[in-house]
């Protein structure tokens, strides 16, 4: 995922001292990246990554089968950052927010990267 990034990080070093505004991308490239693998071997492709965007909020992943939608961060956040998901949309949705910190709230869940790695999307 870092392969083509301009600063060719090539290392957990160089990749620990990039700004988080250059690393955020970054652990989007690698959610992207495990998506589509998954996607292809459950015979799912997607024709396109959607994301979900308001004014105020954003999503950076919609998954329409399963129902999965995923927000990726860099750094520690806490559930109260994204208590705003519950409000704006439906019972029927769940967010999973992909950061350094473990949380569970109603209809909220923080997973590290390492977690969502080893999870399996489309069973």
């Amino acid at each position: 995922a870092v392969s083509m990034h301009p600063s060719k990080p090539r290392s957990i070093d160089d990749l620990k001292a990039l700004e988080p505004e250059v690393f955020g991308p970054i652990l989007e490239w690698v959610v992207a990246q495990e998506i589509w693998r998954q996607s292809c071997i459950a015979n799912q492709m997607p024709d396109f990554l959607n994301f979900w965007q308001t004014a105020n909020h954003e999503i950076d992943f919609l998954l329409p089968i399963p129902n999965i939608w995923l927000e990726v961060k860099s750094g520690k956040e806490q559930v109260s950052n994204f208590l705003w998901f519950t409000k704006t949309l439906n019972n029927n949705q769940n967010l999973t927010v992909i950061n350094q910190n473990k949380f569970e709230a109603q209809r909220i869940q923080g997973i590290s990267l390492e977690d969502f790695l080893y999870s399996d999307l489309f069973v």
